[in-house]
């Protein structure tokens, strides 16, 4: 069975108009905060993980061109997709719904917030 890792940062919040939303800024490191948010899972497990974000958050912060640097930068781009929403959702839920059905994705999910780390099998 296929496993896919969805990572729903698409919140449309009115302080978003004046500030990128924090979890596109860079650690030290150099690596995204919502990118390190999955590094303690086991990455290799996923057939594809995707990222759903606002299109209009997308246009003003150039976030798919942030992320797509951070998959090319981890060895992810051939497995990782930036799926840009045109409308905000009312809630996480239909964030995630939103990205299974226009992904057609099949199999398992797993959900994870673009603000925590941890780590599991």
């Amino acid at each position: 069975m296929s496993l896919s890792l969805i990572v729903p940062i698409a919140a449309d919040r009115p302080e978003y108009e004046h500030t990128m939303p924090y979890v596109f800024n860079f650690a030290e490191d150099g690596v995204l905060f919502c990118i390190k948010s999955i590094l303690g899972l086991d990455l290799r497990k996923f057939e594809h993980i995707y990222i759903v974000i606002l299109d209009k958050l997308d246009q003003k912060y150039h976030l798919s061109e942030l992320l797509n640097m951070q998959f090319r930068n981890l060895g992810l781009s051939e497995k990782a997709k930036v799926l840009s929403l045109k409308v905000p959702t009312k809630s996480q839920a239909e964030t995630i719904y939103e990205c299974v059905k226009q992904e057609q994705i099949e199999g398992g999910i797993f959900v994870k917030d673009a603000d925590s780390y941890f780590s599991c099998d």
